[in-house]
């Protein structure tokens, strides 16, 4: 009985128990963090369906690599299975991804069709005007071996000094009027430095190129003259007049030439090149006097009268007016004219001087 009594006791004590626990209020806090967390759970579950939505075709596109995965995720036996020099190494770059990215994604957008083409090289550029700079810069060649390590070298030193562009040296063919001028100066600077020989090759060059122009012909003849050589520098001046040089810078030193020899009819039949009209006082005077030498003295007092115009204070020219005009027998004329001869008789030698006075005399 005792026994049955204890058991009616407990079963009392735990329905009294049990009815007091089912009276208390729920705790307030189970409630508070119940409904927040419900909240978060859908919410969470909405963005994640989102961002499948939006980013589901780009990260379905991207494959799966080894190079993705890191040394934790693998088993150990694994990571001594698994080649050390493709290890790590993606099978599409970063730039690739993301052009096959972009590239599904534009079709789907509403203003696809103004965003620019991408170009397959990633060094081209989509700036025109960057592109014609490029285009018209000179192309860099890259430097040396020697270069490079030189720059090495010196980028933890002092700042080294940039590298002077390399001078190319380019022949340029002279036209022909350069290539005679060119001549004339080495010939000139040769002569003026006592070389002869050389200043006369360059001048014998200038007058084969240029067979037709006097400077040639007017130097060698100098050079041959100034040597004692009268019958070269005839050569030089006859071989101008023959091949059509200058006949006012030829004749008159021809006929010097001559003059010089005493080889009087020849001076005239080179004179005779000259036309009658607009001779000068050198010229018209080296024919007086070839005509006074040769006898023709009526003509030599013309001429020696038309020097007289020209220059009427020049004793030179009275006196040959006077002894053509003595040997024509023109005496009170000659008298006259050799009085005038040493008035103006300053250019005059004193052997002429004497002659003079002699003459005078004989004459009154």
């Amino acid at each position: 009985m005792s026994v049955i009594n204890q058991m009616l006791k407990d079963l009392d004590q735990r329905k009294a128990g049990v009815g007091s626990a089912q009276s208390l209020p729920p705790p307030v806090v189970a409630v508070r963090h119940r409904l927040p967390l419900r909240l978060l759970i859908g919410l969470a579950g909405i963005v994640i369906a989102l961002a499948l939505w939006w980013f589901g075709p780009g990260i379905s596109s991207k494959p799966m690599t080894p190079g993705l995965l890191s040394q934790a995720e693998l088993p150990a036996d694994a990571l001594q299975q698994l080649p050390t020099e493709g290890l790590g190494k993606p099978q599409l770059n970063e730039t690739d991804s993301k052009q096959q990215f972009v590239t599904e994604q534009r079709s789907e957008l509403p203003y696809a069709t103004e965003l620019p083409e991408l170009t397959s090289d990633p060094t081209q550029t989509i700036n025109p005007e960057l592109e014609i700079v490029v285009a018209e810069q000179a192309p860099q060649s890259e430097p040396s071996k020697p270069v490079q390590a030189a720059m090495t070298s010196g980028e933890s030193g002092e700042a080294s000094e940039p590298a002077l562009p390399q001078l190319r040296v380019e022949r340029v063919a002279l036209s022909p009027v350069e290539q005679q001028q060119r001549l004339s100066q080495q010939a000139r600077q040769a002569e003026q430095a006592g070389r002869a020989s050389e200043a006369r090759a360059y001048w014998q060059q200038l007058q084969a190129m240029a067979p037709q122009q006097s400077e040639a012909y007017v130097a060698l003849a100098r050079m041959a003259q100034q040597g004692g050589h009268e019958a070269g520098s005839q050569y030089w001046l006859q071989l101008g007049l023959e091949q059509g040089a200058d006949v006012h810078q030829l004749v008159p030193l021809l006929a010097a030439s001559y003059a010089r020899q005493q080889l009087w009819q020849p001076v005239l039949q080179v004179l005779e090149l000259l036309p009658e009209t607009g001779l000068r006082p050198a010229e018209l005077a080296m024919r007086a006097a070839a005509w006074q030498q040769l006898g023709q003295y009526q003509a030599a007092l013309t001429a020696f009268e038309q020097l007289g115009q020209l220059e009427p204070h020049q004793g030179r020219w009275w006196l040959g007016m006077a002894i053509s005009s003595d040997a024509l027998g023109q005496r009170q004329q000659a008298a006259l004219q050799f009085q005038r001869s040493l008035q103006f008789g300053e250019d005059l030698t004193p052997a002429s001087k004497d002659y003079i006075r002699q003459r005078l005399q004989e004459l009154n």
